[in-house]
Order: structure tokens, then sequence, then C-alpha cells
């Protein structure tokens, strides 16, 4: 295993510490507050600077649980790449360096509106919505998106894509890039 491959991982399982630990430790506290408004701020300076896809942002400068931060450029996160300008292409190849995207839609919005295919960069489409029926789920779509089968299944393929991605920038979404989206992230 590459020594990069080693580091996506331990930050995989920092990240996923940090957000356990901050949902147990400060719901609901002040210090909740202040790590809200932290984030807040964060967000309105993470924009990829993307004017045809929505939701678009990067993770750099998120500090992991032991003080260290991600590396600004590497994890990125949109919205569907239907509508791709050539202009947001550009800057998605050339300044983030994309090699791989990670499309959570189901194969109906896939096949309605595909991605914008770029040279040089591999795309992976691996629905998270399981179906009402599946294993005896009559629950609510937020449900849909993380408990069943599928949903846990797409949720593997996304982690196992991005900790092979050893080099450039890893971009997942979904239609809109806020519910699927947001929840893996």
């Amino acid at each position: 295993m590459t020594n990069t491959l080693k580091t996506r991982r331990m930050i995989f399982v920092l990240l996923v510490a940090a957000a356990l630990i901050s949902l147990l430790a400060g719901f609901g506290t002040a210090a909740y507050a202040d790590q809200e408004d932290r984030l807040k701020e964060l967000a309105e300076t993470q924009s990829l600077g993307l004017t045809s896809v929505w939701h678009d942002r990067q993770f750099g400068g998120y500090e992991m649980a032991d003080g260290r931060h991600i590396r600004d450029g590497i994890l990125l996160r949109t919205g569907m790449l239907y509508s791709l300008s050539e202009e947001d292409a550009d800057i998605l190849l050339n300044k983030y360096h994309l090699k791989t995207v990670f499309d959570l839609r189901n194969e109906g919005e896939v096949n309605a509106k595909p991605d914008v295919e770029m040279p040089g960069v591999t795309n992976i489409a691996c629905s998270v919505y399981g179906t009402k029926d599946e294993e005896g789920f009559d629950n609510p779509v937020y449900i849909r998106y993380i408990a069943t089968g599928t949903a846990k299944a797409g949720y593997k393929k996304l982690f196992d894509a991005w900790l092979a991605t050893e080099d450039g920038a890893f971009l997942w979404h979904c239609k809109s890039g806020k519910d699927r989206t947001g929840l893996s992230a």
C-alpha cells in the first residue's frame, strides 16, 4: 500500500471520528454554536468558483481531530455535472487536476441527464438510493439514502474509489449536491 493511500485512509478514519465526537460531545452547546459558525465561515470560502453547477465546494482547510487540516483541492463536491460549461471543466481539470468523478444518482437520473465527460477523468456511477421495498424499509427518503443495502454498498464503493485516487482531485455528486452528497460528506 502506498503512502498516499495510507494517508487517505487515515484522513477518512479521522474525519468519521471527528464527526462522531463533535456530535456526541458538543451538540446543542455553546461549543457547537462556535463550531457551526466556523463551518459556515469555511463553507463561504470553499467555493470552487464554478458557475454552471450547484453546491460546488472543496474540503481543504477543515481541521481534523488531531489538529491537522485537509489539503486544499483534493476533495470536491457538487451537484450533477450535466450542465458543466467548458470554462468550469477547465477549472476542474487544470486548477484541481480532477481524476475521478463519482456519481451517486440512480440509473434513471444518470440516463436523463448524463455528466459531461472530461478527458483523463474516470467516471463512476453508483446509486446510493435504496428502493422502498428493499430490506423491508417503508421509511422516508433519507433512510433510503443511508440504511438500505444499496446505500451501504454505494457508500463503500464511494470511499473505496476515493481511497484509490492517488493523484489529483476526487469529486462526488448527486443531482443537486446536497442530500446524498451531503450525507456522504
